[in-house]
């Protein structure tokens, strides 16, 4: 199983859901988020990248799933759940990417 599909399924779908699709701005009435957010990423347009072969490397692909996190810290209150969630699922990610050599193509591992 890809990183990517592990991240978006079942397993960790407790605390990943949140990142699945773009934060909804207008919908969750966010009206600053793209003003503090200058580059958005969820694991929908990542997965859609990775099968789309727009990554060229694992650094790539990592860059923008640490993005994910880091825009999450950034926008939200230390204290919020969606914090909470976020952390929860980089520990998952960076346990799994440590374990990617990478030299190996992103799409496989």
């Amino acid at each position: 199983m890809t990183l990517i599909k592990e991240l978006v399924g079942r397993k960790h779908s407790n605390y990943a859901w949140p990142f699945y699709t773009p934060v909804d701005v207008k919908g969750l009435g966010l009206h600053d988020y793209l003003t503090i957010i200058k580059e958005p990423m969820d694991l929908g347009t990542a997965k859609l990248k990775m099968e789309n072969g727009q990554y060229n490397s694992a650094l790539e692909f990592a860059r923008e799933i640490r993005l994910i996190f880091s825009n999450c810290y950034k926008y939200n209150p230390p204290d919020h759940d969606v914090v909470a969630m976020a952390k929860e699922l980089e520990v998952a990610f960076e346990t799994r990417f440590a374990k990617i050599p990478l030299g190996n193509n992103i799409s496989s591992s």
